[in-house]
Formats: C-alpha cells, structure tokens, sequence
C-alpha cells in the first residue's frame, strides 16, 4: 500500500488542489465520463488508445479552469501535464 502525504495538523490526507473532469467518446459513438483527482489514473488508461475524442477539463478553483478537446492520446497526456503543472498550480492558488 501507498504512503500517503498526511497533515501533521489534523491527519487528513493531502489533495492536489484541481479536479479533473474527462469525457471520452469512442469510435462506435459510446461516451464515457471520468473524475480523479490523479492525473496518474488517468494516464494510464487503456481506453485512450480507443478514443476517437476525448474532452479534458482541469478546474483550479471557482470560474478558473482549462479545458480542450484532443484526437489522439499523446495530445491528450501532454495537455493533462501541461494543465497540471507545478508553476500554473502555483499561480492558481494565488501564491508567488
């Protein structure tokens, strides 16, 4: 089992400070929702090699979020990594 980062303050479980919401829709026309708060369940799905699109939309907080449409995974992974940055995280919770 996984080590969880923990608050030495109250012990809850740290969270990563975005949602990330995805819609995938397949070649025989069947959608799919997703949410996770790791993006490192999401790389690893099998079914985006299945995709024939894949919405993906990373919220930061109220009325802050990105969001795209891709056709292919690898365009979808790096948009994932792109919206997920450590300096883009940073800037959305206002720190410098």
């Amino acid at each position: 089992m996984k080590n969880k980062k923990k608050s030495s303050i109250n012990g809850a479980t740290h969270r990563p400070g975005y949602q990330i919401k995805v819609t995938l829709t397949f070649k025989n026309g069947v959608t799919k929702s997703l949410r996770s708060p790791q993006k490192s369940k999401l790389a690893r799905l099998s079914v985006l090699h299945k995709m024939k699109s894949g919405y993906l939309r990373v919220e930061y907080g109220p009325d802050m979020y990105n969001h795209g449409t891709y056709y292919s995974r690898k365009d979808f992974i790096d948009a994932l990594n792109q919206f997920t940055e450590s300096s883009l995280l940073t800037y959305s919770k206002g720190e410098q």
